[in-house]
């Protein structure tokens, strides 16, 4: 746990306004603003879709709860005095990261629509680019803000991550199933 604190007195040594005003605007972007900001944009594009992503994060944020009073572990600010808190961050536990949950959650879901419409091989490639950068800058900015530890914001990627993958292998395999049964009232 050492070398996690060592990471953000790294992060935090080369603080400044621009680094602390944009890691919070980009927290907030993977927060219940984000989550709102792309329920509008699916419910704009792919209704159907909706409904999943609002399962999959309806799951993961309950994991990540459920996680959070568990493992009861105090935020790096609250731990060590050199650690500054950058904005407001709530007074629930540290571990898992809630925002790189939410974050990934709307990269995986974004990444599957995106990758619908995606018509090459270079589109899909920037499309994936800019969503890991997405997700990897969340991670930094819960760092740098002093709101996590790095296995904080690995575990919350990688709790997102696994559920967010069975519930779009779910979508796939009841798109499969209505395909069939399409099929079979056609007489195909």
């Amino acid at each position: 746990m050492d070398f996690e604190i060592e990471i953000i007195k790294f992060l935090q040594s080369g603080r400044n306004q621009f680094f602390d005003i944009s890691f919070q605007a980009i927290s907030l972007l993977a927060s219940f603003v984000g989550v709102v900001v792309f329920i509008l944009f699916l419910l704009r594009y792919n209704a159907k879709m909706t409904l999943w992503f609002l399962i999959a994060y309806s799951m993961t944020a309950l994991v990540i709860s459920l996680c959070k009073v568990i493992v009861a572990r105090a935020r790096p600010f609250a731990v060590d005095e050199e650690i500054q808190l950058i904005g407001n961050i709530s007074s629930d536990f540290s571990f898992p990261s809630g925002h790189t949950a939410c974050a990934v959650s709307i990269a995986m879901f974004m990444g599957s629509f995106l990758f619908e419409k995606a018509t090459t091989k270079m589109s899909k490639f920037w499309i994936c680019t800019s969503l890991v950068l997405y997700v990897l800058l969340v991670m930094l900015s819960r760092m740098y803000l002093g709101a996590h530890y790095l296995t904080d914001v690995l575990v919350g990627a990688f709790v997102s991550g696994i559920i967010c993958l069975c519930i779009l292998s779910l979508t796939k395999f009841v798109r499969k199933d209505r395909g069939r049964e399409h099929e079979n009232k056609n007489g195909n």
